[in-house]
């Protein structure tokens, strides 16, 4: 809407795009629109926004045309074990489920976040989860995927004394959400995301496994507070 009101921004001075790293379509149209309007606006910056290393993307597709900078800021990262699950499992869902409640039922603290593919996914966990921990009032069981009110999401967040906090999520717990307390990591490697479909000029959804980058970035959810661990398929 502002860019049809006013397609060279007068009335900014900086614009910032965050999460370019999930290049949406939406992300995409506005990097578009936005190198346009510095092709005519000299005095407007921008900043892209990425919480990934793969900076070279954007960097590229402006500095033919324009004078860029790259600008790393580092974050603290605590030391992090890396556990190679069994490849083998042809239910990586199940396999999930399973060492989500190893880790519970183990002397280790924190919290654990688990990723899936989707929303389905993580309903079939949940129920499998809380099935088999039915006697066990020392955790737990939330989702975290688009779909969730803003009430469910503020759940996430809150402290639970004697609690421990099992998270199925969707790769939206990636870049875009840091939750304190998580300690443990359970990574499918799965995701599924929404990609732009050329010959039908609509968007469908593509299941497969992650990016380098995106296992880095489930990674790291593991060791934002304290010492974790990820089990990785």
């Amino acid at each position: 809407n502002e860019y049809q009101n006013s397609p060279m921004l007068e009335q900014y001075s900086v614009v910032v795009i965050d999460e370019a790293q999930e290049r949406k379509i939406d992300t995409d149209i506005v990097l578009g629109l936005m190198k346009q309007c510095l092709r005519k606006r000299k005095d407007l910056k921008l900043i892209v926004m990425s919480s990934t290393i793969d900076t070279c993307l954007f960097y590229n597709y402006f500095v033919s045309n324009f004078t860029c900078e790259t600008l790393e800021v580092g974050s603290r990262t605590c030391p992090i074990e890396d556990i190679y699950m069994d490849d083998e499992d042809e239910n990586y869902v199940q396999a999930a489920v399973t060492k989500a409640i190893e880790i519970h039922q183990s002397d280790e603290g924190g919290d654990i976040l688990v990723f899936l593919r989707g929303q389905d996914e993580i309903d079939l966990a949940l129920t499998d989860l809380n099935k088999k921990l039915e006697n066990d009032r020392s955790y737990i069981a939330l989702p975290l995927h688009e779909e969730l009110s803003e009430k469910e999401i503020t759940q996430i967040f809150e402290k639970m004394p004697n609690k421990r906090k099992i998270i199925f999520s969707t790769n939206i717990a990636e870049s875009s959400i840091t939750i304190d307390g998580v300690k443990h990591v359970v990574d499918s490697g799965m995701k599924k995301e929404k990609i732009w479909n050329e010959q039908k000029k609509i968007e469908v959804l593509k299941i497969g496994q992650i990016t380098k980058n995106s296992v880095q970035q489930r990674r790291k959810r593991a060791g934002r507070t304290s010492v974790g661990k990820v089990k990785t398929n």
